[in-house]
């Protein structure tokens, strides 16, 4: 009996933990360990030379803190990267989307002053430097489109499609919701590059050893759905071994006589 390959499959990625995280924690590692780890020419690659403060990381007003193993870490993954099948075009891609995502957080955004007389309209700061970084890494040659995606909202009926303006906080959260599903979307097309590396060439059936990670029992001083879902979750699967480990040992006294 031997394993012939394996698959991941991803199950509740915490994507909230992009734009914010609670006081004491971290955003996901990849963000510290890139800005640790690259190196010179990379990082002026990526546009993150001289830039040391990210709202995504630890706000506008402080520099990033690093820990000690994030550099090692950071070559730890290129070279996992590399076993599972990245060529250079992969990774300098991954960490582009990276970088853009905190360029992305840096983005300014401001109650346009142009149109006051329409009230809170929001629109991005004038000569703002991390859209531009955003759009190189991400692709996107033309600023003005970017910028839109925090002024208007797009409603189409029918055949007629009508813009509304966005007030700031609104184009915030449109913001942070745009880096949220980029990292996840990255997060699946990383895992389906893993799961291809880990599939056997040619699949005989047989049985499978599945493994289940989730979020322990937590309690917030703010908690949503997702945390009741989450420790309701754990409650069960909770019970379930109960019954496993103690109730089977309970049959076994039952069967031996032992009281």
């Amino acid at each position: 009996m031997s394993v012939s390959g394996a698959c991941v499959k991803t199950y509740l990625l915490e994507r909230s933990r992009v734009s914010c995280h609670s006081p004491g924690e971290r955003s996901f590692h990849i963000f510290y360990e890139m800005l640790a780890g690259v190196d010179e020419g990379m990082r002026k690659r990526l546009k993150l030379d001289g830039a040391k403060r990210f709202r995504y990381l630890c706000g506008l007003d402080k520099d990033v803190e690093f820990r000690p193993s994030d550099r090692e870490n950071f070559s730890t993954l290129g070279r996992a990267l590399d076993n599972v099948g990245f060529d250079a075009d992969e990774k300098l891609y991954t960490y582009q989307i990276v970088a853009g995502i905190l360029h992305f957080g840096n983005i300014e955004i401001v109650q346009d002053q142009g149109v006051s007389n329409q009230g809170d309209v929001a629109t991005v700061k004038k000569n703002c430097t991390a859209l531009a970084a955003a759009a190189d890494m991400f692709g996107m040659p033309y600023l003005k489109d970017l910028a839109q995606l925090f002024s208007v909202r797009w409603i189409t009926v029918g055949r007629e499609t009508t813009t509304v303006p966005l007030t700031v906080e609104q184009a915030k959260a449109t913001r942070d919701a745009i880096a949220k599903d980029m990292y996840a979307r990255l997060f699946d097309w990383i895992n389906l590059k893993v799961n291809l590396s880990l599939d056997p060439e040619t699949a005989t059936g047989g049985g499978f050893i599945g493994v289940l990670d989730i979020f322990g029992f937590e309690s917030f001083e703010r908690n949503d759905l997702e945390q009741l879902l989450i420790n309701y979750a754990n409650e069960r699967l909770q019970v379930s071994f109960e019954k496993q480990i103690l109730g089977t040992e309970a049959d076994l006294y039952i069967r031996e006589g032992l009281t």
